[in-house]
Formats: C-alpha cells, sequence, structure tokens
C-alpha cells in the first residue's frame, strides 16, 4: 500500500477529505468503420442528439446553475459548426472518433489561449461534450467514481461533477480548472 500523499491548494469549499485516490482514464478514441460520409453525418448526428437528451435528462435533475452549464453545453451540440469541423477531417485513415476529438482538441486549444480567464474556464465545458460524444460513437460506457474517493486530475468535466452523488463525501483535487 503507498504512502498517503497530502495536497495544498485553493479551496473552493470549507472542509478536509480524505479517501483512495481515483484518477480517470482516457476516453476510447476509435469507433466502428463507416463507409461513406453520410453514414459519417448520420452516425455523428445521432451521437450528438443521445448526448443533448443525456444532458437535458441530468439538467432537468441539477440545481439552477448546473442546469445552466448543461444548457450551454446543449447550445453548444446544437451548433453545425462542430459536427461540420469533424466531418471534415473524417476519412477512412482516421475514422469518425478520431476526426470529432481532433476538431474539438484544436477548438479546445484555441478556447485554451484566450485572454479571458472567464473564456478559458469555458474549455472543461468543450471538453466534456466532446468526451460525451466520443463515448456515445465508440459505445464506452461513462464510469462514476467511487463514492467517499478523492478525483485527482487536470480538470473534472461538469457533467461528471453533477452526476456524481457527493452525499456520502469524497473530494476532488484538480491540476487546473476554476473554482
Amino acid at each position: 500500500m503507498s504512502e498517503p500523499r497530502r495536497f495544498a491548494g485553493l479551496s473552493a469549499s470549507a472542509g478536509l477529505a480524505s479517501g483512495p485516490a481515483f484518477i480517470p482514464d482516457d476516453v476510447p478514441q476509435s469507433s466502428p468503420s463507416l463507409n461513406s460520409l453520410s453514414d459519417m453525418e448520420e452516425e455523428l448526428a445521432k451521437s450528438i442528439n443521445s448526448s443533448i437528451a443525456a444532458l437535458k435528462m441530468l439538467a432537468s435533475l441539477s440545481d439552477h446553475e448546473g442546469a445552466a452549464i448543461l444548457e450551454y453545453q446543449i447550445e453548444m451540440l446544437l451548433d453545425p459548426l462542430l459536427a461540420q469541423m469533424a466531418i471534415s477531417r473524417a476519412d477512412d485513415d482516421i475514422g469518425l472518433a478520431l476526426a470529432w476529438a481532433g476538431a474539438l482538441d484544436d477548438y479546445i486549444a484555441d478556447i485554451e489561449q484566450s485572454d479571458e480567464e472567464h473564456v478559458r474556464a469555458r474549455a472543461v465545458d468543450v471538453v466534456d461534450i466532446k468526451n460525451r460524444v466520443l463515448r456515445e460513437l465508440t459505445g464506452t460506457v461513462a464510469e462514476d467514481f467511487p463514492v467517499g474517493s478523492v478525483y485527482v486530475g487536470k480538470d473534472i468535466e461538469p457533467s461528471r461533477f453533477l452526476s456524481h452523488d457527493w452525499s456520502k463525501g469524497g473530494a476532488i483535487v484538480l491540476f487546473n480548472g476554476s473554482l
């Protein structure tokens, strides 16, 4: 068993937490081969629509602030430009999931370069929708982290935070992100 580690940093809420560390895995970035551009467009549209439905359900269960964040993500997914950016990259060699991830990674990088902190803070929303649609495209299930554990990562997606059961404790240690 490894030695306990202590982290010090800027606190977003009062209290002290301890528990086993949970370090999230990356989302798989492969999808079934699709033969035509229209098949790719159809599959991406289906994945985006499923993602929107899941976000709407989560928003209905969230408080006002959480619901507002999820509504912002829904509006982003409704923008046809995101799908167009991915489809323009997709071909037989790269595949739809990698095209989606690459297009959104470029978009995220642009947001992270903003001079305005509140704009940079929205990058995690794009990461969230990127990963949500990737899971739809690849058939991967989003796994929650154990109740009472300490989530340790670069950032935490808003939908992951909002869907987690915090009633029995837990904590978050982030190396990026905003309060």
